[in-house]
């Protein structure tokens, strides 16, 4: 049976991991803000005269050097890179067949390219930090000491979900694909926002100033937020920039995408076993949404389909066997 030190380091272990994860997320959010920074600034300078830009540029054709920046861009994605699901294939593939209409096409495309390589970059992240996590878990309960040492290899119990278990909502969308819409909708709102300055006659100061206003702030700590006596940090909600935005969106769809892989085990976990019984527990501060389901028994099946119950949701099904006792109940030695 775990002890109690080695419940706590794996708690500790899971909210590290969230904390790198949002460290890097953050790293390669300012990196692709800088990048699209230069593209814009570079804009201005090409089309403005006397510290100033006229809206009517937005129906130009692109110059030649905004043509080789896309070139430049489209580089950088080869086959490998382009992602496994078409959504990305084919929004790449728009952007490079409209640049050259006009320059509110080509601002789009500069948009659209810069974000889908850091949508990219952030899936491969996550990806990686799923897998860590993913062989944490199953040594947890697996490995010596655990819940289930004797009752199950390591070896079987990584198998035990399907691959496709890391969706969100219940299924209706993969991490994947739910990182691509939240990109998407974020291209768009900066694209809107970049044109709509412009066909303001915007000066050189007010362009600098909605470039500005993309960037990313300092995350917020709570200090109320404690799981245990270990202070568990998390990414602000109070997100105004759109990068800054985004990032957190990543980070929360990822929270949850990993939430449904535990549940999908413990119900692989309990099938495999012929567990009929679960409890929701949360060592995290449960929220008043989660609150009235921790530790009451409940069929498996229930269970699992509660968790998550919304987005980043770092409840956790444990399994009840036949004496009523918590399989993953803590030895106090």
């Amino acid at each position: 049976m775990t002890t109690i030190k080695q419940d706590e380091q794996h708690i500790i272990e899971t909210m590290n991991r969230d904390i790198e994860l949002a460290k890097q997320i953050r790293k390669l959010s300012k990196s692709a803000l800088l990048e699209l920074s230069v593209y814009l600034n570079d804009f201005f300078a090409q089309n403005s005269e006397n510290g100033e830009i006229d809206g009517l540029v937005l129906g130009y054709i692109p110059t030649k050097q905004q043509i080789r920046n896309i070139g430049d861009l489209i580089s950088e994605f080869d086959d490998e890179d382009v992602p496994h699901y078409s959504e990305m294939q084919t929004l790449v593939d728009m952007l490079k067949e409209t640049y050259r209409n006009n320059n509110g096409a080509y601002l789009q495309a500069v948009i659209g390219l810069v974000l889908m390589k850091l949508l990219r970059d952030v899936t491969d992240l996550q990806g990686r930090t799923a897998g860590e996590e993913e062989k944490s878990e199953v040594k947890y309960l697996f490995g010596g000491g655990g819940q289930f040492e004797n009752k199950m290899t390591q070896h079987e119990a990584i198998k035990l979900p399907p691959k496709n278990t890391r969706n969100i909502d219940n299924g209706n969308g993969t991490l994947e694909s739910i990182n691509y819409y939240n990109t998407v909708d974020v291209i768009n709102h900066i694209h809107k926002r970049v044109t709509d300055t412009i066909k303001q006659d915007a000066t050189q100061q007010e362009f600098t100033a909605m470039i500005g206003s993309m960037a990313i702030k300092q995350a917020v700590v709570s200090k109320e937020d404690v799981a245990h006596t270990h202070a568990k940090r998390v990414i602000s909600q109070d997100v105004t920039g759109d990068f800054e935005r985004l990032g957190a969106d990543y980070m929360r769809a990822y929270r949850t995408a990993s939430a449904e892989w535990d549940s999908a085990l413990k119900y692989a976990i309990a099938k495999q076993l012929k567990i009929k019984t679960a409890i929701i527990i949360n060592e995290m501060l449960p929220c008043n949404f989660c609150l009235t389901r921790i530790n009451r028994e409940m069929d498996v099946e229930i269970a699992v389909s509660y968790v998550p119950q919304h987005p980043s949701c770092r409840c956790e099904v444990r399994l009840v066997d036949g004496n009523g006792d918590v399989f993953d109940d803590v030895d106090p030695e």
